[in-house]
């Protein structure tokens, strides 16, 4: 019997070649600065290369790369002094109903004439909600996957994102007027001029 499994390459120009655009834009949504997200995408690589052979599962190497960045996204949080802004208690059970009227958050943030408006306010959540929403909603890592990153478990992570999406809905609703527009374009009208 012939797999159907491509063999993947774990060559660190492949790996670069591969994530580099997506870790740098991870890494960018977290820190905010361009010149820091370089450095922690960087750094990021340069721990690939260094530690590329002891990675034991090739089929996990994204997650690998993203627990890279996010270490080192906490570690820059922590020489800044910016510290959890909000205490996540992910043993308490929320019920959340996610909305499936409104396109997934990764397609809202692609469209050009939403992204600004949808990070800012991605931006004005804490660091717990935050990361969550990147890995998650922007990045397509599962939330066994993010548990693994974090040393949780997918429950709390689950309740974490309901937690970081109904806050962001929240914001967003209070800020502004969604509906599609003659293309079917998802569009905020802002109730302010915040947004």
């Amino acid at each position: 019997m012939i797999s159907d499994v491509q063999p993947i390459d774990l060559s660190f120009e492949a790996i670069y070649e591969t994530y580099h655009d997506r870790i740098y834009r991870y890494i960018h949504r977290m820190v905010f600065q361009s010149e820091i997200a370089e450095e922690i995408m960087q750094e990021t690589f340069l721990r690939v290369h260094q530690h590329l052979n002891t990675l034991q599962n090739p089929q996990a190497i994204s997650v690998w790369l993203y627990r890279i960045a996010t270490n080192l996204c906490h570690d820059e949080w922590r020489k800044q002094g910016s510290g959890k802004q909000e205490h996540i208690e992910s043993d308490e059970i929320l019920e959340f109903a996610v909305d499936d009227s409104h396109p997934s958050l990764d397609v809202v943030i692609d469209q050009n004439e939403m992204s600004d408006c949808i990070q800012r306010y991605i931006t004005r959540l804490s660091d717990d909600y935050r990361l969550v929403i990147l890995l998650h909603d922007l990045n397509n890592l599962t939330c066994t996957e993010i548990a693994e990153m974090l040393g949780s478990t997918p429950g709390a992570i689950k309740i974490r994102l309901n937690r970081a999406r109904l806050k962001l809905r929240t914001s967003l609703a209070d800020a502004c007027h969604f509906s599609n527009n003659t293309q079917g374009i998802f569009i905020c009208d802002p109730k302010t001029k915040e947004c």
